[in-house]
Order: structure tokens, then sequence, then C-alpha cells
């Protein structure tokens, strides 16, 4: 299992169709029907102080426990990645992230947003046979 521990939920592991792997927050269902992917929460620090908080309060989320080798061995395991951006790019960013999330249709959502893809398709098809 994979845990977000600055969200505190846990996370989706896939693998892409190249082999890349991709760690996502949970799936949302909105009141309006949305469906929205979200990313691993994330934490934005200005100072050196604020990244330490951040780091701290997230490996007090990890589990340990006893084992027969060690009294107290970890149960987990902390990834952290950091990205030193402006607040700009990070506010950017997550209108981005909201504007992709809208994308993923469901239900006769999704079927109806297929039809229209399957039918441009075939359009664009026969356009470039005519």
């Amino acid at each position: 299992k994979v845990r977000d521990l600055v969200g505190g939920c846990e996370c989706a592991v896939r693998e892409d169709a190249s082999g890349n792997i991709h760690i996502r927050g949970p799936t949302v269902v909105e009141e309006n029907g949305c469906v929205r992917v979200t990313p691993p929460a994330r934490v934005h620090a200005s100072s050196v102080e604020g990244v330490r908080a951040a780091v701290a309060a997230a490996l007090q989320l990890r589990r340990t426990g006893s084992s027969n080798v060690h009294s107290q061995s970890s149960r987990s395991h902390a990834v952290l990645e950091m990205e030193v951006i402006t607040r700009a790019v990070a506010d950017a960013r997550d209108l981005l992230v909201t504007a992709e999330s809208e994308l993923v249709p469901v239900g006769w959502k999704r079927t109806d947003h297929m039809i229209k893809r399957w039918e441009a398709r075939q359009k664009s098809y026969s356009d470039r046979e005519g």
C-alpha cells in the first residue's frame, strides 16, 4: 500500500504503457457528478523552517513495529519530492490539475464522450479519403 503522509490518504499506483510508475491521490466524485483524479497532497513552504515542519509532520505518520530482527522497525518507506518554484507557478499548476481532473468522464457522460471521439475520428478518416 502507498499512503500520502501529507494528505493522510491511500494512493493509487499505476504503470503506464511505457513502464513509468505514477502515484496519484484519491478519485473524488463531487456533488455535481464530476469525477476528479487528484495528485498526492502538496505542501507549499516559503522557508527552510516550513520545509522542516512539513517533513516532521509527515514523518510522524509513518508506521513502526517490532520484528524478530529489530525492536522498532519501520513499516514504511518515505519518499520526498521537492521542487523549488515560485508561487505563481504553483498557482498555475493547481489550475492545470483542476482542469485536467475535469476531463475524466463518468457514466453516460463517459459513453457520450467516447461516442463523440469515435465520430470525430470517423469524420477525420472520411475527410482524408474524400
